[in-house]
C-alpha cells in the first residue's frame, strides 16, 4: 500500500469585509495593523480587490490580548514574527510569569472585606461604597462579594480623606476621586509599555523579573516624591488674596515658634 502524503488543506482567504466581521474590529484598525506590521498585507487581485488568510482572525484576537496587557507595538511585533509556533507560547508564557511575580511582590498585606465589614470598620457610607463600585474605582467584588486588598487600601485611604474634611460637607463628590485613577491608568500604561520596550528585547526573563520588580516597587517613591514636588510649585504659583496669605504666615510663625519653643525645653 502506497503512504502517500495528504496535502494541507489551504486557508480560506477573505475579503476585509468578512475579516472585519470575524475578527470584530473596523475596517480601519485591520488597514492600521497592516501599516504597522502586526498584519501580513493582503493578495491584491485587482486595483479595489484584496484578500486575507484565513489565519488573520485568530492573529488579530492575538494582538487585541496583547494590547489589553499595555505591550507597546514593538513588542508585539516581535512576539508575532516568532515564526515558530512553540517560541511565540514560550515568549508569552514568559511575559505571563513576568506578571504573576510583579502581582505578587505587590500584594498589599490587607485582608478582603465584605461592603458591610468595609462600611463598619472604615466608617464608609455604604452609598459610597456603592458610588465608588459604579465609577469603577473598586471592584469589582470577588465572587465571595468581598472587596480585594488593593481596593481595601483604597477604601482606607477615601475613608482617610473624608475625616479630613474632603467630602460632601465640603463641596467634594466621589466622582472626584476619578482624576486620580484615570490619571494613574495613564501613568501605568506609558510606565509599562517604556518598560517593556526597553526591558523585554536585551534582558533574559530572569533580568526581566527583578527589574520589574524593583521599577514597579521603588517607582512608587519616585511618584510620590514627584507629586509632592508638582504640589508644593502648584501652590506657590497660586494667586492668593491677601487675607489668605496673611492667614498662611500667621499659620508658618506660629508653627516655627512652637518649634523653636520645644527644642529651648529640650
Amino acid at each position: 500500500m502506497l503512504n502517500v502524503p495528504v496535502a494541507k488543506r489551504p486557508s480560506r482567504r477573505l475579503r476585509i469585509s468578512e475579516l472585519s466581521r470575524r475578527a470584530d474590529v473596523p475596517h480601519a484598525t485591520i488597514q492600521f495593523y497592516v501599516r504597522e506590521r502586526l498584519l501580513p498585507p493582503p493578495a491584491k487581485t485587482g486595483r479595489t480587490m484584496a484578500y486575507y488568510d484565513e489565519e488573520c482572525v485568530q492573529r488579530i484576537a492575538l494582538i487585541k490580548e496583547l494590547q489589553q496587557r499595555y505591550l507597546p507595538l514593538s513588542v508585539i511585533r516581535h512576539l508575532l514574527d516568532e515564526r515558530e509556533p512553540t517560541g511565540r507560547k514560550r515568549d508569552q508564557d514568559a511575559l505571563e510569569e513576568v506578571g504573576r511575580q510583579v502581582q505578587q511582590a505587590l500584594a498589599p498585606a490587607e485582608r478582603p472585606l465584605t461592603p458591610e465589614q468595609a462600611a463598619s470598620q472604615l466608617h464608609l457610607d455604604p452609598n459610597v461604597l456603592a458610588e465608588l463600585e459604579k465609577l469603577g474605582i473598586i471592584g469589582p467584588r470577588s465572587t465571595d462579594g468581598e472587596y480585594a486588598p488593593h481596593d481595601v487600601i483604597i477604601l482606607r485611604a477615601v475613608a482617610k480623606l473624608a475625616r479630613g474634611g474632603v467630602n460632601r460637607d465640603a463641596g467634594f463628590e466621589t466622582a472626584d476621586l476619578r482624576i486620580y485613577l484615570d490619571a494613574m491608568r495613564s501613568l501605568v500604561a506609558t510606565e509599562v509599555s517604556t518598560f517593556l520596550a526597553r526591558a523585554t528585547p536585551r534582558g533574559s526573563i530572569e533580568d526581566v523579573t527583578r527589574i520589574g520588580i524593583a521599577a514597579a516597587t521603588s517607582a512608587t517613591e519616585l511618584m510620590v516624591a514627584f507629586r509632592q514636588k508638582v504640589i508644593a510649585e502648584a501652590v506657590a504659583a497660586l494667586p492668593l488674596d491677601p487675607e489668605t496669605t496673611r492667614v498662611i504666615e500667621s499659620r508658618q510663625t506660629r508653627s516655627k515658634s512652637q518649634t523653636r519653643s520645644k527644642r529651648g525645653r529640650k
